[in-house]
């Protein structure tokens, strides 16, 4: 088989466990970029200071070529340990895989996909391994954050995806505290590809309570988009503009009306001046939260696809802009 030499693959694995079969996993994967590709590389991430069969690890790197890991001090949790292996993979397009979940024969098909300006994202069966409410709360999570917050976040994906430089690029700059990477791939503006398959083990992804999906959910729409702070301003300044209009009606009733209950005017014009000016302070304070929310956010604000030059990038370049000689009077 002809091996492609036109660029260079890096795959990132996060690790938590090293068994006899995560072992036999990694040597499958190695063989698959020894067989399709001249140049590659193996990031493996060790998220946490200590893990089951850590020696183990070690002497597997030692005896392969191509492969490094990266020991993170505590663990940080799996999308923050994918970061860490995007930031340090240096290759034109770059994949990650969970072991031993994500089937290795498939590695090479995504990176054709990401070859092709594409993300590459894994697609799992629906249903799989969930119960009734956790599939329903699934359900209405993407219609919310699809429908309404506009992320473009794929159902059923997994964390099984092939990258172009671009997108790990823009992944690289965003450099929120909250890490949910799905989101963050999603919101690059590249074009994603979907690939489905069949996990390996069991679902290649990490498993969820409900409770913890519910938690986690809640977070994702907090930390990513500014629609809810923007809808409670919104509902602020209607509340507000109807407490106004409850105000006028209820001055027109004192001074038209001659039979009115004592005491009803007074109260319904404080009351309804209280809320028109508690609401109209309450969307102005979301509408500062909003503004503060996006200036203190680390995001890239573009993400460049291509950039195309000509042969010589500065015209005259051979006029350099100082003096051959200078003259002292």
């Amino acid at each position: 088989m002809i091996k492609n030499k036109d660029f260079l693959v890096s795959v990132v694995s996060p690790v938590k466990e090293i068994n006899e079969v995560t072992l036999r996993y990694l040597e499958n994967l190695l063989q698959v970029l020894k067989t399709s590709y001249e140049q590659y590389e193996v990031v493996l991430v060790q998220d946490g200071i200590s893990v089951k069969g850590e020696p183990s690890l070690i002497s597997f790197v030692r005896g392969h070529e191509g492969c490094r890991v990266i020991k993170l001090m505590k663990t940080y949790g799996l999308d923050v340990a994918i970061t860490a292996g995007l930031e340090s993979a240096i290759g034109d397009v770059v994949v990650v895989c969970l072991p031993p979940f994500d089937p290795t024969d498939k590695i090479v098909e995504f990176i054709n996909v990401a070859r092709a300006g594409y993300i590459g994202l894994g697609q799992r069966p629906p249903g799989h391994y969930e119960g009734m409410w956790h599939s329903f709360a699934k359900k209405v999570f993407y219609v919310v954050v699809n429908r309404f917050l506009n992320f473009g976040l794929p159902s059923d994906t997994t964390y099984f995806v092939s990258l172009p430089r671009q997108a790990v690029t823009h992944i690289q700059r965003a450099k929120d505290r909250f890490r949910f990477l799905k989101v963050v791939t999603a919101q690059t503006g590249l074009p994603i590809q979907l690939l489905n398959y069949v996990p390996a083990e069991k679902d290649g992804r990490v498993y969820r309570t409900f409770w913890e999906s519910i938690l986690l959910s809640i977070d994702v729409v907090t930390s990513q988009s500014l629609t809810l702070l923007r809808f409670a301003s919104l509902l602020s300044l209607f509340v507000s503009l109807g407490s106004l209009s409850y105000l006028i009606y209820a001055f027109n009733i004192f001074l038209f009306k001659s039979e009115v209950q004592k005491g009803w005017s007074s109260l319904s014009i404080f009351i309804s001046a209280c809320f028109f000016l508690l609401g109209l302070v309450f969307a102005i304070l979301t509408e500062y939260l909003a503004k503060l929310f996006s200036e203190s956010s680390n995001r890239p604000i573009y993400t460049i696809g291509n950039e195309t030059v000509s042969d010589r990038v500065v015209a005259n370049s051979h006029r350099a802009n100082v003096l051959d000689t200078s003259k002292v009077d």
